[in-house]
């Protein structure tokens, strides 16, 4: 597979992985609490983009620590990882698909990342206030998170041996969105706006993820195949 097909796999599966609903509904109510502390435009613009930063930093780096590990192993190792990743992305897919049809509410924040959202927007909210926000906000998806980003680090390792860019593009995809949002609400869209957005949307976009994700894992056992040789 040459560079450019695997650009846009990486481009168009990074923008659908963005859309999580937990990290729309963390960064909303994030904006909404720097903009209700009455913080002049240069401070919103500073919390959103520390936030969009390290989030990207973050992402890049689990890609980038994977396919690290994944260059060091032996063959036997490096096979049994993919496979592994490969099985779990399939099974993490099929629940978040099984949760468009049989769930109870989802897509909002978690009791413990509220509380700590909480925390960081009642006192002051600061760049360091931010990084801690976007680490607890991984953290509460971190199946998510090492599911899909190790599942791009796993095709980029198999197809792309050796090349370190394509964690770093998925970062740079995965908080675009954001970016985007973030310029709409400095343009006058209401930060209420986006949650309700979030709202309407969150079934279909719990259901992308979720197709997202089994599309990864069948995409690995392709590529172990050599269907997509580099």
């Amino acid at each position: 597979m040459n560079s450019a097909t695997l650009l846009t796999i990486f481009l168009a599966a990074g923008l659908i992985a963005a859309l999580d609903p937990l990290v729309v509904a963390v960064f909303a109510s994030l904006l909404a609490g720097s903009k209700g502390k009455g913080h002049a435009k240069y401070q919103q613009a500073l919390i959103a983009l520390t936030f969009i930063a390290f989030y990207g930093l973050l992402i890049s780096a689990v890609g980038l620590a994977l396919v690290g590990i994944l260059s060091i192993v032996s063959y036997e190792v490096f096979v049994s990882l993919i496979l592994a990743f490969a099985v779990v992305a399939i099974i993490w897919g099929l629940a978040r698909v099984k949760n468009y049809f049989w769930y109870k509410p989802f897509g909002g924040i978690p009791k413990i990342l509220q509380q700590v959202l909480h925390k960081r927007t009642t006192k002051i909210i600061s760049p360091g206030s931010t990084v801690i926000l976007v680490i607890a906000t991984a953290g509460a998806s971190i199946i998510n998170v090492v599911v899909i980003i190790g599942g791009f680090a796993a095709i980029a390792a198999l197809i792309k041996p050796g090349q370190l860019i394509w964690p770093v593009i998925v970062g740079l995809t995965v908080v675009s969105p954001l970016f985007l949002f973030y310029l709409q609400i400095h343009n006058g869209l209401r930060i209420s706006a986006l949650l309700k957005w979030k709202e309407s949307n969150k079934k279909s976009l719990e259901l992308s993820i979720g197709f997202l994700s089994i599309f990864l894992g069948w995409f690995m056992f392709l590529c172990l195949n050599g269907i997509f040789a580099s």
